[in-house]
């Protein structure tokens, strides 16, 4: 089914039954059939078929798989909660702001929302943390991280920083509390109005994550 209405054409997509099953988060960029789990520390992927993700996004909305199974987001009868936000309408590359060049960044500025892909570079401990653009002209105060494709220490954890303290981080799984810096020792420095900084945990296979 496709849900429409919506008044804006979508970039992010965040949607979970309400009845059980795992949450999911899609965006325009990485691709539609590319679901994290925000529950989860597993590597994007399409790992239920594509016909029980999201297939499209449209100019008001989005376009839902029809099949049905563990984890899908169109089971017959089964009640859904979707979240979505407009992240702009174009795409730039190799933004070259920061100490890390971001290879994808879709931002919605007068929103405040953006999207950024990047390459980690890290496989020690830098005092503070290397930087990577983020594209808003404002200092963000939301920045939510996720390996793409974990390995090494990191096993592909979710960080979650907020301006209540941006020295301080937390996780989606798991049931640790608040973290102060980085696993690895270097400092997460306040983000500014064009960068913020790259979270890490040491190991020597992390320096090939995407996130």
């Amino acid at each position: 089914q496709t849900i429409s209405g919506l008044k804006i054409s979508p970039d992010i997509l965040w949607i979970k039954s309400r009845s059980g099953y795992s949450r999911r988060l899609f965006d325009r960029i990485r691709g539609e059939s590319y679901a994290l789990y925000t529950d989860l520390t597993s590597a994007e992927g399409d790992s239920q078929g594509t016909n029980e993700n999201l297939t499209a996004f449209t100019s008001d909305g989005f376009s839902l798989g029809s099949t049905s199974g563990i984890n899908a987001i169109n089971n017959n009868n089964v009640p859904f909660v979707g979240w979505v936000w407009d992240a702009g309408s174009t795409t730039e590359t190799n933004n070259n702001d920061g100490d890390i060049t971001a290879t994808s960044i879709r931002a919605n500025q007068s929103a405040g929302v953006s999207i950024v892909l990047y390459s980690g570079t890290l496989s020690s401990s830098p005092n503070p943390a290397p930087t990577v653009g983020h594209g808003l002209n404002k200092k963000p105060a939301l920045i939510i991280s996720k390996s793409r494709n974990p390995n090494g220490d990191d096993s592909g954890g979710w960080f979650i920083n907020h301006s209540y303290d941006y020295a301080k981080w937390f996780r989606f799984s798991g049931l640790a509390g608040q973290s102060i810096s980085s696993s690895g020792g270097g400092t997460i420095a306040e983000p500014t109005t064009s960068v913020f900084s790259t979270y890490f945990i040491v190991g020597s296979n992390c320096a090939s994550n995407n996130y």
